[in-house]
C-alpha cells in the first residue's frame, strides 16, 4: 500500500472515527460438560479406584466412556455408578483381561462395534503403554502388565536404574542394595557380586559419578544394558574395597539411619560438650 493510501486511511480515521475495515466476532463459551461432546474415551480398569475416577470426570466433559474390567459383577456396579453421573453420556462396560494378550484385536473389535464407532481417547490405567494397544506385541506386553505371585530374586543384589529423569537429575540414589526376597520389575538392571564389600563398592561409586555420557533418549532418559558395561569402574584391592565401604557405611549409617546414625552422633556431641566444658571450668589454684 502506498504512503498516500496509509494517508486517505488515516485522515478519515480522524474525521470519521470508525476504521475503514469492520472486524466482527463471535466468541462462544463452552460449558463444562461439552467440552468433550461426541467424543469416545476408554479406560482399561475402570471399575474402581483412579479408573473410576477419570470415567466420571470424562463424562462431566460430555464425553460417552468405555470402562474394562475382569468381572461382570464388578463393570455392572461400576456402570450403574457413572449412569448417575451424567444425564446425556453413554456408558458402556466390557468384560476384559488385560493380561490376555492374544485376545487384543478381539476386544478392541468388540468395543467398536458395540459404540458404533472409534475411540477418541485411550486411558490405559491397568498398565502402561505406548502406541497401538490393537496391535500390541507380546515384548510390549512385558513392559505393562507384570506378573508375579511371591518373588523373582533371593539374595543379595545391587539394582541400577534403567531409566527415569533422577539418571540426570540425581535427586535420588541411582543404584541400591536389596536383600533377602524380592520381586524386581523391568526398570531396573539387576547386578550379582560375590561379596558384600564389592557389591557396595560399586554401589557408591555409581551414585558419585556423572552418567550423563552413558544416558540416551530424549524426554525418557535411559541407561540401557550397553551403555551400563561401557562404564569403567575403579575396582582396588579386596582389602582397600574393605577399607573404603567400612567408612562410608559408617558416614551412611551416621547420616540416613535414624535409629543408630542420630543417637551415635547426639552422644558424641554430649560428650565432646563435656570435654570442653571440663576444660574450660577448670583452674589451678592460685597459692
Amino acid at each position: 500500500m502506498s504512503i498516500k493510501k496509509y494517508i486517505k486511511r488515516g485522515v478519515k480515521y480522524v474525521l470519521t472515527g470508525e476504521p475503514i475495515n469492520h472486524i466482527t466476532t463471535h466468541i462462544v463459551t463452552l460449558a463444562p460438560n461439552e467440552l468433550l461432546k461426541g467424543r469416545t474415551a476408554l479406560i482399561t480398569g475402570g471399575t474402581a479406584g483412579i479408573g473410576l475416577a477419570i470415567a466420571k470426570k470424562f463424562l462431566q466433559s460430555g464425553a460417552d466412556v468405555v470402562i474394562t474390567g475382569r468381572t461382570n459383577e464388578r463393570l455392572a456396579s461400576a456402570c450403574e455408578e457413572l449412569k448417575q453421573v451424567s444425564a446425556t453420556g453413554k456408558v458402556y462396560g466390557i468384560c476384559m483381561d488385560n493380561r490376555d494378550v492374544s485376545a487384543f484385536s478381539v476386544y478392541i473389535d468388540s468395543i467398536s462395534e458395540k459404540i458404533r464407532g472409534n475411540i477418541d481417547i485411550l486411558v490405559n490405567n491397568a498398565g502402561v503403554l505406548g502406541g497401538d494397544i490393537k496391535n500390541v506385541t507380546e515384548e510390549e506386553y512385558a513392559g505393562m502388565v507384570e506378573k508375579t505371585k511371591d518373588y523373582i530374586f533371593d539374595g543379595d543384589y545391587l539394582l541400577v536404574s534403567e531409566d527415569g529423569a533422577n539418571l540426570l537429575a540425581r535427586s535420588t540414589p541411582i543404584a541400591f542394595s536389596i536383600s533377602g526376597k524380592n520381586w524386581v520389575n523391568n526398570h531396573a538392571h539387576v547386578l550379582k557380586f560375590d561379596c558384600y564389600e564389592t557389591r557396595r563398592f560399586v554401589e557408591f561409586y555409581l551414585n558419585s559419578i556423572d552418567l550423563a555420557l552413558y544416558i540416551s533418549g530424549g524426554a525418557q532418559p535411559k541407561l540401557n544394558q550397553k551403555n551400563l558395561n561401557r562404564i569403567e569402574i575403579p575396582l582396588p584391592s579386596q582389602e582397600r574395597q574393605k577399607y573404603i565401604v567400612d567408612i562410608l557405611d559408617r558416614f551412611d549409617a551416621i547420616c540416613n539411619d535414624l535409629t543408630s546414625g542420630l543417637p551415635a552422633e547426639i552422644e558424641a556431641r554430649q560428650k565432646q560438650y563435656e570435654y570442653y566444658r571440663d576444660r574450660l571450668l577448670s583452674f589451678k589454684e592460685l597459692n
